[in-house]
């Protein structure tokens, strides 16, 4: 018996293999790749020998990367099961049935030629497929032939989840029903001109696969076309490893929350910190956020930082909008490397710290209640970007200019979406169930809370948080202290749990409490295993080595931000300026760009010098390797030097 409701509501694949091999002597099971058939670390050889063998193939997919594949399986049987000889192959397969029944299946890979990208099944003549990445399945009633299911598994991806064309919309529509004051800005990309072309886009279309020179054309022929200055990128960048270096990706990982983020990377042009790509001008202050979520085109292949479509979109709100303080952040990731699904991208939607106000831009198909901004048409000439593409399929740093130039038209033309935290949403907005209340008084209640809300927001309190060593405790940190403390209401001291210094934590969280001790509306609490640890930043115990690396702190800052923060209401985070330390340098870097997105802000204080000196625990106990008490008191409370003299007899 067909169990077409839990076949369609499954979208764990392992999962879906097994009630497909369990319905299949009821059913037509139609498969059709698009782009490639394999490719993701989830396609091991143990789990294509699980795929061929639950549904009776003869077709082993490990290594079919690239090519076009497609199959029926009739009541148990296969038919016509075919696999591309090279990646430029097509495929298609007809089957005729009884009735003239005819299903048509259409699969190219992604360096198919004269066609690329098509995982299409057809039944008399409609296509029934998602026609998306990886394996199109297509499920029928081998009795009555009506459609059972419709999905799509993204081969090329870490994990296999089943797509399906209402998924992306319904959990869209969720996402902005959960955050009522959150736009959702769905952005339709410029397609490739269709008429005047400039010389290079005639060149473009000239070369390559039937639809012209692609991305891969130019991975492959690179080297050539940057010589003979085929590629509008060399208009763009003159020296050859610039070109590659914007063409190419930052190493990236999954956190935690199973959320894709970069490793901080520095490069000449290209730079990632505390897990995004860098967006150039950001405002240290900022009211509201834009947030962009896509593939390489918002992380912006062929573009320095500077050259994005974030930081153009930033530069315009910088030049002409500064009164509405918008901070815009790149959530965008490498196709060919980060190798994402919408669930991927999903995860980090959710992860996003958004609130009333901010605005989210993806490349998604806006659900119900969303916009749209439909650049389909930008690109058509006449315009005066130059050269928008650097082949048929992927934008030049021009391109991205005019995206940026578009969208912040669109967003001024909506007035900024100023009303998104007072919008019609009355229902989320109050949380109470008041049967009594008509629309417009609990519209009343809402605007009430707003106005109570910018009171309380005059006068809750500033609750500050260091995160120190001290090893051993200084006048320099005591300097910082009472600083912090003039700038907020309370502060909160964490002082490094890891017994991976000099001196013990519980010796240096005794000096600290001691050197503090008069101070009030202080406390120092030990920093536990979440807050710069080995677990959360390893090089912070190996600084000495690790100063001309480039390191990765944004775990323990994530953390920070979005768990310790809210849990003790610290809105400020106060670090030492730190002008000779890299490792501690690139933490307070990475600082800034992760806190402000959980609207924490973050302020450096000067360090202390005395006599011309910085004060530094490291000094501290350089001198005390020759025992030089008179100038160790210069730099340490009494509390300290006391303990110092008593651990050094």
């Amino acid at each position: 018996m067909i169990d077409a409701e839990s076949l369609k509501n499954e979208r764990n694949f392992v999962n879906y293999i097994n009630k497909l091999k369990e319905m299949r002597s009821e059913l037509i099971i139609l498969i059709a790749a698009n782009n490639t058939p394999a490719g993701g670390s989830a396609m091991t050889q143990e789990f294509t020998k699980f795929f061929r063998e639950s549904l009776g193939l003869g077709v082993d997919l490990y290594d079919k990367f690239r090519l076009a594949y497609a199959v029926c399986i009739n009541r148990g049987m296969v038919l016509g099961e075919k696999i591309g000889r090279n990646r430029q192959e097509n495929l298609e397969v007809k089957i005729l049935g009884d009735n003239n029944f005819l299903i048509q299946m259409i699969s190219a890979g992604f360096e198919g030629n004269p066609r690329r990208n098509v995982g299409i099944v057809e039944v008399n003549g409609k296509n029934v497929s998602q026609n998306s990445r990886g394996l199109n399945f297509v499920v029928l009633d081998a009795t009555t032939l009506e459609l059972v299911d419709s999905c799509v598994v993204d081969t090329f991806v870490d994990e296999f989840v089943c797509i399906r064309e209402n998924d992306t919309k319904k959990l869209l529509k969720d996402y902005m029903d959960a955050h009522p004051g959150v736009v959702l800005i769905s952005l339709r990309l410029p397609h490739f001109p269709t008429q005047n072309f400039s010389p290079y886009e005639a060149y473009y279309k000239s070369v390559g696969l039937a639809d012209g020179m692609n991305l891969g054309y130019v991975f492959s022929h690179l080297g050539e076309l940057i010589e003979s200055k085929k590629c509008s990128l060399t208009e763009f960048y003159s020296n050859p490893r610039d070109i590659e270096e914007v063409l190419s990706s930052p190493q990236s990982y999954k956190d935690m929350y199973g959320v894709r983020k970069f490793f901080d990377y520095r490069g000449h042009l290209v730079n990632t910190i505390g897990g995004i790509r860098v967006t150039c001008n950001q405002p240290r202050t900022s009211k509201r956020s834009v947030f962009l979520i896509g593939p390489c085109h918002i992380f912006g292949i062929s573009a320095a930082d500077e050259h994005t479509i974030a930081s153009f979109l930033q530069k315009n709100f910088n030049e002409k909008a500064s009164a509405e303080e918008f901070i815009v952040y790149n959530y965008g990731y490498y196709l060919m490397s980060g190798r994402e699904t919408f669930d991927s991208e999903y995860k980090i939607l959710q992860s996003l710290p958004v609130k009333s106000g901010d605005i989210v831009i993806s490349l998604w198909d806006s659900p119900l209640g969303g916009v749209t901004c439909d650049l389909s048409n930008a690109a058509e000439r006449p315009h005066n970007y130059g050269e928008v593409f650097f082949c048929v399929d992927h934008f030049s740093p021009a391109g991205y200019r005019l995206m940026a130039d578009k969208l912040f038209d669109f967003i001024k033309e909506h007035n900024f979406f100023k009303n998104a935290a007072t919008n019609d949403k009355i229902v989320n907005s109050v949380s109470g169930n008041y049967e009594k209340f008509t629309p417009n008084l609990l519209q009343e209640l809402q605007n009430y809370k707003v106005s109570l809300r910018k009171i309380y927001d005059k006068i809750k309190p500033r609750i500050g948080a260091i995160v120190m060593n001290c090893n051993p405790f200084t006048l320099g940190h005591r300097y910082l202290i009472e600083k912090s403390l003039a700038l907020c209401d309370r502060l909160i001291i964490f002082v490094v749990e890891e017994d991976k210094s000099y001196f013990p934590f519980e010796d240096r969280l005794q000096l600290v409490k001691k050197g503090v001790a008069d101070l009030k509306n202080v406390m120092v609490v030990p920093s536990g295993k979440f807050i710069i640890s080995t677990l959360t930043f390893t090089e912070y115990f190996n600084k000495s080595e690790m100063q001309n690396v480039s390191v990765d702190t944004s775990l323990d800052l994530t953390i920070f931000a979005k768990e310790i923060a809210p849990t003790l209401g610290i809105n400020i985070r106060f670090v030492g300026e730190e002008p000779l330390d890299r490792v501690t340098a690139q933490y307070n870097e990475t600082m800034h760009s992760i806190l402000a997105q959980y609207n924490i802000e973050v302020e450096e204080i000067p360090r202390l010098k005395i006599d011309g000196t910085v004060v530094s625990a490291s000094l501290v106990r350089e001198l005390l390797q020759n025992k030089d008490w008179d100038k160790i008191e210069n730099f340490v409370p009494r509390c300290t030097l006391e303990y110092l003299k008593q651990q050094a007899t």
